[in-house]
């Protein structure tokens, strides 16, 4: 993959087409989150792995280049150590261990669960490192509240006045 190539493919997802300079703000030209989350699409497909939350941390051309580069030599070692070790092709239709998530969809569609005969809609993750219980547990239940208003529906609790 080359620099010109790559500052090709973005251009093409500019919504106004225009030259792009090195150190501009590819946001602030435009480029959305799920145009960029189907750049990384693109890039995996092409062996080039770097994830959405690097390119949002530096959305520059110049960022990006730098994390794609790193992203290939990274590949370029592993061919290296790949290549010194023989895997046995695996055999496709042999069943394969669940990832606990995908267990829980599984499980969740059953109508005989409490609260099963449902498909998932959405897997989310929030990390509450700030949000700790005591005197900020206040910040930790409207941050519920917003969340709930967003997603329709969480079952939770949050017991400020006895965190433990």
């Amino acid at each position: 993959m080359e620099y010109i190539e790559i500052k090709e493919q973005i251009k093409q997802k500019l919504p106004v087409a225009r030259d792009l300079g090195d150190s501009e703000n590819l946001l602030e030209l435009g480029l959305s989150s799920l145009t960029i989350m189907r750049l990384v699409n693109q890039w995996r497909k092409q062996g080039v792995k770097v994830s959405f939350g690097s390119l949002m941390e530096n959305p520059t051309l110049e960022g990006w280049w730098a994390l794609i580069q790193r992203s290939m030599k990274k590949k370029a070692g592993k061919k290296r150590a790949q290549k010194s070790k023989i895997t046995p092709e695996k055999d496709m239709k042999q069943p394969f261990p669940l990832t606990d998530v995908q267990y829980a969809y599984w499980v969740g569609r059953d109508e005989e669960q409490a609260l099963g005969g449902i498909d998932c809609h959405a897997y989310l993750e929030f990390d509450g490192g700030k949000y700790r219980s005591g005197a900020s547990g206040k910040s930790m239940e409207c941050a519920a509240v917003s969340s709930s208003h967003a997603a329709c529906l969480l079952f939770g609790r949050w017991d400020t006045e006895n965190p433990g």
